[in-house]
């Protein structure tokens, strides 16, 4: 079933992959630098996800104190990272909106968007992508790349549900 999740979420990174490629068909990027635009968002992604799981470790630490958050790591089963932050917050008496709203956009939103800024301004001035029709061709790049970050968030986010894949 698991599986069956994984290809349906990867079937709608295609079918988008597939749409923007057809918008593109007039004046097409090189194929392969299609590819190094997904590649660079999957890297992208995983870097600023490490990013933003150390943002949210410092932040624990900071409020609970190291050595709280060293034994509720060594004790708990959790089998992933969500799993552990979850009983740090059991710990702490539960989510408050401001460690939600921390949480959202501070420490997954804006270093995603930096990093996904920084590798579309790469493709678009230094390999110079966009040299004619440049609005067109600059969300065509921003397209590609937030795709590969797509690619990895629907790969991350199944738990096995077929609608979560969906």
């Amino acid at each position: 079933m698991i599986i069956i999740c994984y290809f349906l979420s990867l079937a709608v990174s295609a079918s988008i992959l597939i749409w923007l490629i057809k918008l593109k068909k007039k004046d097409p990027f090189p194929k392969n630098s299609i590819l190094w635009m997904l590649l660079w968002g999957v890297w992208g992604c995983a870097v600023s996800s490490v990013f933003c799981a150390g943002l949210e470790i410092a932040m624990m630490i900071r409020k609970l104190g190291f050595d709280t958050v060293y034994a509720v790591f060594m004790e708990s089963t959790g089998d992933n990272f969500e799993d552990n932050i979850d009983a740090l917050m059991a710990v702490r008496g539960g989510p408050s909106f401001l460690s939600l709203f921390w949480e959202g956009f501070i420490t997954a939103a804006i270093p995603e968007e930096i990093v996904k800024f920084f590798i579309t301004r790469e493709f678009i001035i230094n390999k110079k992508l966009a040299a004619k029709d440049t609005i067109f061709n600059s969300i065509m790049c921003c397209s590609f790349v937030a795709l590969g970050f797509q690619m990895v968030e629907d790969f991350m986010y199944v738990n096995g549900g077929i609608l979560s894949a969906i």
